[in-house]
């Protein structure tokens, strides 16, 4: 499902800058509110009448865009990585504190879990990371490893017929069995 809304979302970028490149920078704010309002504070406490796909779905993605737009184009780089840090920590918390009472707290649109993922990409934006041929060759094959990963076929055959993975599961081999599954994959 991820890559069928990405591929949505890539195509309506175009679209999406055009609202960016062209909206003030207090219509943005009142167009983040609301969606934050309808989007993620409705459905975390109250209903999923706004939005039923527990933040897997367009409008998530839709929004997380405008967010990263809007942090980039308004937002001063700050290089201070601990308090977004501990944002971050904090909402995490409160995400797992909050699933022992409401069962849609590990819902992507879940308000802690949006302002803790944006804390998250604060903390990134904060580190510089210099270029490193390491870190794109290994990139190279992310994409790649997800999408064996998340296909049921291969799922089934990988972890189940050829490594037996799940004969391991609670036991003392399966961290080596993780290992060895690992380094194949």
């Amino acid at each position: 499902m991820f890559v069928i809304i990405y591929c949505i979302l890539y195509l309506l970028i175009p679209f999406l800058n055009k609202i960016i490149n062209n909206i003030s920078q207090n219509s943005y704010k009142t167009l983040l509110v609301i969606g934050l309002v309808f989007f993620y504070l409705w459905p975390s406490f109250y209903t999923k009448i706004t939005v039923s796909d527990a933040g897997y779905g367009i409008i998530n993605f839709v929004y997380l865009y405008f967010i990263g737009a809007y942090i980039r184009r308004y937002h001063e780089n700050n290089k201070h990585i601990l308090p977004p840090l501990i944002i971050y920590i904090g909402c995490a918390l409160i995400t797992t504190l909050a699933s022992l009472k409401i069962g849609r707290a590990w819902d992507y649109n879940f308000i802690f879990n949006l302002i803790g993922s944006v804390a998250l990409f604060e903390v990134f934006r904060s580190i510089n990371i210099n270029h490193s041929k390491v870190i794109n060759k290994l990139a190279t094959y992310t994409f790649a490893v997800y999408l064996i990963d998340v296909n049921s076929f291969f799922n089934i055959y990988l972890y189940r017929t050829l490594f037996h993975s799940n004969n391991y599961w609670n036991s003392n081999g399966m961290f080596l069995n993780l290992k060895t599954v690992k380094y194949f994959v």
